[in-house]
This record gives C-alpha cells, sequence and structure tokens, in this order.
C-alpha cells in the first residue's frame, strides 16, 4: 500500500511541472484521489477530508476556463 503514496506523491509532483494549467489540474485531482485511497486505508480521516476539498476546489477551476471556452464558441456563431 505504500506504493500507492509514492505513485500519488509522484503525480502531484509532476503535475506541477506542467504548463497547462487544466492538465495541471487534472493530474492534481488523480494524485489527490490516490492519497484519499491510501489514507482512508490507514485511518487518516483528516487527510481523506483535506484532499477530499482539494478536488472539489480543482473542479471549480477546471469547469470555469472549460465554460467560458464553450461560451466563446457559441458567440461566434
Amino acid at each position: 500500500m505504500e506504493i500507492l503514496a509514492y505513485v500519488a506523491s509522484l503525480i502531484v509532483l509532476i503535475s506541477f511541472m506542467v504548463k497547462d494549467i487544466v492538465l495541471l489540474r487534472l493530474l492534481n485531482v488523480i494524485g489527490c484521489m490516490l492519497f484519499i485511497m491510501y489514507s482512508h486505508y490507514h485511518g487518516r480521516y483528516p487527510l481523506v477530508f483535506l484532499n477530499c476539498m482539494v478536488i472539489l476546489v480543482n473542479l471549480v477551476y477546471i469547469y470555469k476556463p472549460i465554460v467560458s471556452l464553450w461560451k466563446g464558441r457559441l458567440k461566434k456563431r
């Protein structure tokens, strides 16, 4: 199970090296999901809560540019 924490850490680290902000946030969401599984397995519920909140924040900031891009394309028609 420790390997899960290492993989999650590596994904989060890689996410900080990506220039595309949406991809950064998607990778961070994946890393957080892995940390949630690891933390839940070890009974670290404050970390589960923290990572759930980070996922929610990331999803909001992923949603915003997608919606604005979609609205921009609708206006061009």
